[in-house]
């Protein structure tokens, strides 16, 4: 079943031996997250498929603010039109030396903008797309994207937003942060080498447990169907030559 902040806290508790590091209560909790998110390209964070919409005269699109990686993305409208996914270096090409028309076939490029905040914060993702559309598109765009591990708010009823299968493998991260970080400074001056903090999360990483869910996350579905949209597919794939539907040959 799902963990609860307040079980998690009790968890930091039994860890650090009454032992204050300097990343205690949920600010362990936060960074234990943060480390099994960034551990695997895990399926259970694969977003359900968004829309995006084109603005007229505008020459990036928004993305969501969890927005991780692009996992496959289509134009809504796929006999209609044609996106692609380009370098950034592509699109300035584009926008020094072609000029934009009225056409169907989009180019993007991921990019961050600086954070609006008044206070500042985390750059917000976007798509810069060419050429600039001469109306705007709505939901012209459609992608499937992996987003970011939710975190926690600072309510103790709140439950970690993670599939049961991952639960133990947390419990491993939180346990190599708590322990890292009240006795890393015991290892640095030798009373129990090679158990710093780094140490431990490698540990956790190669463990059976890790592995075990990693092999859970990654039998969701065991097929992606055949081998398709290859390179040599792509190259003679223009805008002028939109998908078919008609089946190809058995």
């Amino acid at each position: 079943m799902a963990i609860s902040v307040l079980e998690a806290l009790t968890y930091v508790s039994h860890f650090s031996y009454g032992k204050q590091g300097p990343v205690v209560g949920k600010a362990s909790v936060r960074e234990a997250l943060r480390e099994m998110d960034g551990s695997h390209q895990w399926k259970f964070l694969h977003a359900p498929a968004i829309t995006l919409t084109l603005v007229k005269d505008q020459d990036y699109v928004a993305l969501p603010a969890d927005f991780r990686e692009f996992i496959a993305w289509e134009a809504t409208e796929g006999l209609q039109g044609r996106f692609r996914l380009v370098d950034i270096g592509e699109i300035l090409r584009r926008r020094a030396n072609l000029t934009g028309t009225a056409t169907q076939f989009f180019m993007g490029a991921l990019e961050y903008a600086p954070s609006t905040a008044p206070k500042g914060g985390a750059p917000t993702p976007r798509l810069a797309v060419w050429p600039v559309p001469l109306n705007t598109l709505t939901d012209w765009i459609t992608i499937v994207y992996r987003r970011d591990l939710p975190m926690p708010s600072d309510d103790d009823d709140d439950m970690l937003q993670f599939p049961d299968y991952m639960n133990s493998v947390f419990n491993r991260f939180l346990e190599a942060i708590v322990k890292g970080y009240a006795f890393d400074d015991a290892a640095q001056r030798g009373a129990r080498p090679g158990r710093t903090l780094e140490n431990r999360l490698g540990e956790v990483r190669a463990g059976s447990t890790f592995r075990t869910a990693v092999a859970r996350d990654g039998t969701q579905q065991p097929s992606m169907g055949q081998i398709r949209n290859g390179s040599v597919a792509d190259r003679f794939r223009g805008p002028l030559n939109l998908a078919t539907t008609v089946a190809p040959p058995q």
